[in-house]
C-alpha cells in the first residue's frame, strides 16, 4: 500500500511539475520581414491589380513551411486584437510606414538566390518588376519588436531596437 501511495504522490508532483513548465514562446521567433515602398511615376493613372510576391530564380512565387504563397500585403492599419498567434500581418509595424509587408521565416532559403515580382496592370498594359533580395534587405523582427505582449495594448509597434534601413523603393514607370 505505502508503495502505490508514493507511486501516485510521484506522480500527482510529476505531473503538475510538467503541466506547469509550458514555455510562452514569442510568435516573432525566427520571423524575419521585407518591406516594399510602391511609389508610382505616372500617378494621374490608376494601377490595378497589383501583386507582390517573393520568388526564386525561375519568378515561381515561394511558399512557407506552411504551404502558403509569399505574397505582401499592404502594412496593416493598426494592430487588430486576433493578431495574435499567427496573424502577424495583423499587426502594424512602426517602422514600415504604409508600405507592403512580407513576414517570412529568418532562413537563408527565403532570401537566397529570391526576387521580388512586382506585377500590375496600367492603363491595360501588364506590367512586371523584380528586384534580387540581398540579406541587407532582410529585417529580423524577433530581435527588434520589443516586448511582443504589449502589442495588443498598442496602436503600432514600438519602435525597434535597431535602425530600419531597409525598405526596397520600387519605382513604377511605363
Amino acid at each position: 500500500m505505502k508503495l502505490l501511495t508514493r507511486f501516485y504522490i510521484t506522480a500527482i508532483i510529476l505531473f503538475s511539475i510538467q503541466s506547469l513548465s509550458f514555455a510562452q514562446h514569442c510568435p516573432f521567433d525566427n520571423a524575419a520581414i521585407l518591406v516594399v515602398d510602391i511609389s508610382d511615376l505616372l500617378a494621374d493613372s490608376e494601377i490595378d491589380s497589383l501583386r507582390i510576391t517573393l520568388t526564386d530564380t525561375n519568378f515561381t512565387v515561394l511558399k512557407n513551411y506552411d504551404g502558403y504563397e509569399l505574397i505582401f500585403k499592404k502594412n496593416a492599419d493598426k494592430t487588430t486584437e486576433d493578431w495574435y498567434p499567427n496573424n502577424l500581418d495583423k499587426v502594424r509595424y512602426s517602422f514600415a510606414e504604409d508600405n507592403y509587408i512580407l513576414i517570412f521565416p529568418n532562413d537563408a532559403k527565403f532570401y537566397k538566390d529570391t526576387f521580388i515580382k512586382v506585377e500590375y496592370l496600367k492603363v491595360d498594359v501588364f506590367e512586371m518588376f523584380t528586384y534580387k533580395v540581398n540579406k541587407n534587405d532582410v529585417f529580423d523582427v524577433h530581435e527588434n519588436i520589443g516586448n511582443w505582449t504589449e502589442i495588443n495594448n498598442l496602436f503600432e509597434t514600438p519602435k525597434p531596437r535597431d535602425e530600419f534601413h531597409h525598405t526596397i523603393k520600387v519605382e513604377l514607370k511605363k
